[in-house]
């Protein structure tokens, strides 16, 4: 209608004539035609035929073509957030979660791909450390400075905190009041390792703050939401004053989108299109981390297919494989799982300078 512009009457006239039924009650295999439910934005041909993998249940709009994620998403059940915080929500539905009879559930977790790959764009030599010293942990240092704690004050629990509610949202575009509002309110209920509550512990801290009134800095003790916004600005200039490589090239990855309106990430794609400055900064650093996952998927589905393996592949979760995984299989499948993620990827691409490590979480 709007290319032709004819309204729907004249529309409708046309359809008679060339004899086209106005009804849509074509399917596929998702279902019967909804109108609006899917838009094409390209197309493009194929030189070969192509394998495509479905890693999810079916009826699900998450597929892989030409070994490349066409849409990655999942609901009803969102298997991708499963909560975690809330304990009583995190055992109801993570109970809900089986493997086959007589298998068990193995799920294969790439230790900090966001935080390598962000090492291998930015080539940021503080942010390289970090990550080639075992016994140095840059989200327990910032839980630290965040909460001012020695290092076995930080519990687990304020060590996530610090990683899920300052460090990636900083790297990802984020800013120091959004990340001070959400580090105080996961923090209420909060203890130190020796029992002392978390906001308890910051009512005794005194920081400088400066007092625009008097125009000169003061101590403040952090009793409440302001002065610890305050305190969170000041680590927020300290932070990027540590990685001030990390925001030259940020602020690279901005301009260079603002100039070609596209955000090109490693393995060769590239977004476009209307993007807000979060996404732009996150894209080729989890977009990469993703096609890193799916390659390593993808190989693990061809041996799989090739052995006739009992096990199964069940799903990815973020930078996770999820298995169900037979007992006489399982010993194979964990040497081919470390070999596969930590060694072949890095040795197929060269540009992974920085070494992958593999976790691997199995559940009884």
């Amino acid at each position: 209608k709007n290319i032709l512009g004819h309204n729907f009457y004249k529309l409708k006239k046309l359809y008679e004539f060339y004899g086209l039924p106005i009804e849509r009650t074509w399917a596929n295999q998702f279902g019967k035609f909804k109108p609006h439910n899917h838009i094409i934005t390209k197309i493009e041909w194929l030189r070969t035929e192509v394998d495509v993998y479905d890693i999810e249940v079916e009826e699900f709009h998450n597929f892989i073509a030409n070994e490349i994620c066409v849409h990655n998403s999942s609901n009803l059940v969102n298997f991708q957030n499963i909560p975690m915080r809330d304990k009583e929500n995190s055992y109801l539905v993570r109970s809900a979660f089986y493997p086959y009879p007589g298998h068990q559930l193995l799920e294969a977790d790439f230790s900090g791909i966001e935080v390598r790959l962000a090492a291998v764009a930015t080539q940021d030599p503080a942010l390289i450390k970090y990550i080639k010293d075992p016994t140095s942990d840059m989200h327990r240092d910032q839980a630290q400075n965040l909460f001012l704690l020695d290092s076995e004050q930080v519990t687990k629990v304020l060590r996530y905190n610090a990683k899920n509610q300052f460090v990636f949202p900083e790297f990802y575009g984020s800013w120091f009041g959004a990340c001070a509002e959400n580090l105080w309110n996961t923090s209420k209920d909060e203890k130190l390792s020796d029992g002392t509550p978390v906001l308890e512990h910051l009512a005794q801290q005194r920081i400088r703050v400066y007092n625009d009134r008097i125009k000169r800095f003061e101590l403040k003790y952090i009793t409440n939401l302001e002065t610890y916004t305050s305190h969170v600005q000041a680590e927020e200039e300290n932070f990027w004053e540590r990685f001030k490589v990390y925001r030259q090239w940020k602020e690279d990855q901005l301009d260079n989108y603002y100039t070609t309106g596209t955000v090109p990430m490693y393995f060769g794609f590239r977004r476009q299109g209307h993007l807000g400055k979060n996404k732009i900064l996150n894209t080729s650093i989890q977009g990469t981390a993703f096609h890193c996952l799916l390659w390593c998927f993808i190989r693990l589905n061809n041996l799989r297919r090739k052995f006739k393996w009992k096990s199964l592949l069940c799903g990815q979760i973020h930078d996770s494989i999820v298995m169900s995984v037979h007992p006489d299989e399982k010993d194979m499948i964990l040497k081919l799982l470390r070999k596969i993620m930590t060694q072949d990827l890095v040795n197929e691409f060269d540009w992974l300078n920085i070494l992958f490590v593999m976790v691997l979480y199995p559940y009884q």
